[in-house]
């Protein structure tokens, strides 16, 4: 995710840089504009579609250009202006969306000491070792707890003892 915001990042600062020279690079970036547009135009069908590289480099001249209105052959200014949006709004979910949905996952030194404490007390459920973590000061549930202590074998002794009455 972060390859594209640097990606976004050097674009506009070749389109920034790029604009500073006004005569011979303007001039490179209206037909840039105009190709693109035409490239859209000739690979139509039944409706006229750009695809979505297209019109991201439609809004980054956009960004460029002085008199981009006046290079606009195929595509209405309001469509151009109604594409920036789009990207503004996509770039920004990109960036503040949450990485992974749901609970955030127990770190790894955590679990070890659940699974040492659970091996040293062998009478200690959950409810105990919970409140020991607490009192260290971990921020964790019971049931997370319950889950990572290792599961007992059942005594053989008991297992094997029927009794009659």
């Amino acid at each position: 995710m972060h390859y594209k915001l640097s990606l976004l990042t050097n674009f506009f600062f070749l389109f920034y840089f790029l604009s500073q020279h006004k005569t011979e690079t303007q001039t490179e970036l209206q037909i840039l504009f105009l190709k693109t547009q035409i490239v859209a135009y000739k690979r139509r069908k039944k409706k006229f579609h750009t695809k979505p590289f297209q019109r991201l480099t439609l809004v980054l001249l956009f960004y460029v250009l002085y008199d981009w209105k006046t290079n606009l052959a195929i595509v209405s200014p309001d469509t151009l202006l109604t594409w920036r949006k789009q990207k503004f709004k996509t770039f920004w979910a990109t960036i503040s969306k949450r990485k992974k949905a749901g609970r955030p996952n127990v770190a790894w030194p955590v679990i070890k000491l659940i699974r040492r404490v659970a091996k040293e007390n062998r009478i200690w459920g959950a409810t105990k070792l919970h409140g020991l973590l607490q009192k260290i000061g971990y921020d964790i549930s019971e049931r997370t707890v319950s889950k990572y202590i290792p599961k007992r074998p059942t005594d053989p002794k008991k297992c094997g003892e029927i009794v009659f009455t």
